[in-house]
């Protein structure tokens, strides 16, 4: 027996469009990355490791990462990160029931350039295992909606997910209420049934946060309090109206009211006409399937079509202590566009032709302006990639400038050890000028510009990694003492004489005066 032609044959057309196209968007978007190295500082210190784990409440990450190498390699853990992310785009498809060509080539090109892919990018040392836990959602929401028991194997896969990253359980969390908006839209379901399945998905998404709350817990009771990981899950009932309303705000910020730094005013503009679009086909649907004549229904399918932004944001509830969340905890916002897209897919084929006209120019609208998004999200990926080549660039060069001043002293040996001391930010650095648009990618959390390459803790990762020096490590507290001492109080800032001395058995060099 033909084992893959029989596979083939077993998966329909369309879903094989949707990883076609998957691959093809995702070359196409993450080519500058996949064909570069782009370190963050993150990745910096980790080119042969899977960074932070268990104090983060990411346990899965440790028992991940073999699977795939334990280097940073772009070609390698960038391409495998683009296959997750497409076969993750498949099952959404087929979770969502779609069924057209255009949902085939829209859903993936949604899910591959939305702008938190090029942030989890930069992170390339673990790309590998956040797309494998975006998948686990994917597939589990899936298993869900398609067996009876799904929600067994779904659970296991929500709570694998959430030792991955976090926020993954929003995007859940979302799959599932427009999965029920669009079971309410049909006409053999019953508001009976829809009710039922959302106060089961609703349990299943509670045991899921419990059981991984509790696992956390016994691995690592003192979770980092970065970003509210160590509160994720206790969330004070009196506080609840206010972090309902903060996910709203939120989610409407990107989209509408106040788009982040990299968004341009057209990128602001056809957000909103997506977002206008969904209300449009939503009506649409309402009235031209007749569903406005069941009342009951009606207003579950407006409840829930409420209720998925606020599933979307979740995140806000979950960490309550999270004021901001980063571009990479927000990757589950790119949903919206497949709300539209399955709405655009609910637009019943009408024999009159003056309604078959008007849902042409309404599916033409929608997927025109989808396909603005992807290709706006295009092109601020790759301005982003290439900003980041330019601060890597620079940073390479001054890091090599150092080393020569350094190898340049008499006495030095290579293993002594090496302290660059002094933090620029937050004043600006002096290779920030020009800045070509830096200021632009701000919000695009892990795109490391100058400033991020020349942390305290980033310099030693560079040196080792791509300068080649080696050296023991300096403590806190050798370099506290060394801050301490007259000689370093002294010290002219480098590249002036007399910036680059050995104190204490370390050769110190002093790039900035904090004081």
């Amino acid at each position: 027996m033909d084992v893959l032609k029989s596979f083939y044959r077993k998966v329909p057309k369309n879903v094989w469009i949707c990883f076609a196209s998957g691959l093809v968007f995702g070359v196409i978007v993450h080519l500058y990355m996949l064909t570069h190295k782009l370190p963050n500082w993150d990745d910096l210190n980790n080119f042969h490791g899977f960074g932070s784990g268990i104090e983060y409440g990411r346990w899965l990450l440790q028992y991940l990462r073999p699977l795939t190498g334990e280097w940073s390699i772009p070609a390698f853990n960038g391409m495998v990160g683009i296959i997750l992310w497409t076969i993750a785009a498949c099952f959404i498809y087929l979770a969502m029931n779609m069924k057209t060509v255009t949902g085939a080539i829209l859903t993936p090109l949604m899910v591959i350039s939305f702008p938190a892919v090029a942030s989890t990018m930069n992170y390339m040392f673990t790309v590998t295992c956040y797309a494998m836990g975006f998948l686990f959602v994917c597939i589990g929401v899936y298993l869900y909606r398609r067996y009876k028991y799904g929600f067994i194997p779904a659970f296991l896969l929500f709570v694998l997910s959430l030792g991955v990253y976090q926020s993954y359980i929003c995007l859940a969390a979302g799959m599932l209420v427009m999965g029920f908006v669009r079971d309410a839209m049909q006409e053999e379901s019953s508001f009976q049934k829809v009710l039922r399945d959302g106060i089961k998905s609703l349990i299943t998404l509670a045991a899921t946060l419990l059981s991984y709350v509790i696992i956390s817990k016994v691995l690592f009771p003192h979770l980092t309090t970065d970003r509210g990981l160590d509160t994720m899950g206790q969330v004070n009932i009196l506080q609840l109206p206010r972090l309902v309303m903060r996910c709203y705000k939120r989610i409407l910020e990107y989209f509408v009211i106040k788009p982040y730094s990299f968004t341009s005013p057209f990128s602001q503009a056809v957000n909103i006409a997506v977002c206008i679009m969904i209300v449009v086909l939503l009506i649409w649907v309402l009235i031209d399937r007749k569903i406005y004549k069941d009342k009951a229904k009606t207003v579950l399918i407006i409840v829930l079509m409420l209720v998925e932004p606020l599933a979307l944001a979740s995140i806000y509830i979950l960490a309550p202590e999270t004021q901001d969340a980063t571009l990479m905890m927000l990757h589950q916002y790119f949903f919206v566009y497949i709300v539209a897209i399955v709405l655009m897919e609910q637009i019943r084929t009408t024999e009159e032709a003056q309604k078959k006209r008007l849902k042409g120019i309404l599916y033409g609208i929608t997927a025109a302006a989808i396909m603005l998004v992807g290709y706006r999200n295009y092109l601020v990926t790759n301005e982003a990639y290439f900003r980041v080549s330019i601060a890597v660039d620079r940073a390479s060069a001054y890091y090599n400038r150092i080393v020569m001043n350094i190898e340049s002293q008499e006495g030095y040996q290579y293993g002594d050890q090496i302290s660059i001391l002094g933090e620029f930010y937050p004043d600006p650095n002096p290779l920030a000028q020009p800045s070509y648009d830096a200021d632009r990618f701000t919000e695009f959390s892990g795109m490391a510009m100058e400033n991020g390459l020349l942390t305290t803790g980033s310099r030693k990762g560079f040196l080792q990694t791509y300068m080649g020096i080696y050296y023991e490590k300096v403590t806190d507290a050798e370099n506290d003492a060394i801050k301490e001492t007259e000689e370093y109080k002294a010290m002219p800032i480098y590249p002036a004489g007399g910036s680059i001395k050995r104190i204490n058995n370390v050769w110190v060099v002093k790039v900035h005066d904090e004081e």
